[in-house]
């Protein structure tokens, strides 16, 4: 099975579809830290999930979806 992870924002929607879970992290914290102002590093995660999703509720998540061939 193959898998993407949808990058969300709470102002724009979808922002991007990432190919791994790396890197929508990377993605999520950027927008929370630069366009939310959000400290990422103290902050605690709404959103959890690990496996699943990852972020912080109206601000930015990612969340995992599967691909169907």
């Amino acid at each position: 099975m193959k898998y993407v992870y949808l990058v969300y924002d709470e102002c724009h929607g979808l922002n991007m579809v990432c190919g791994n879970k790396t890197l929508a992290t990377i993605k999520v914290r950027e927008i929370a830290k630069n366009n939310y102002d959000l400290s990422v590093d103290n902050e605690p995660l709404d959103y959890d999930g690990g496996l699943m999703c990852y972020g912080w509720d109206g601000v930015a998540w990612w969340q995992k979806e599967v691909v169907y061939d």
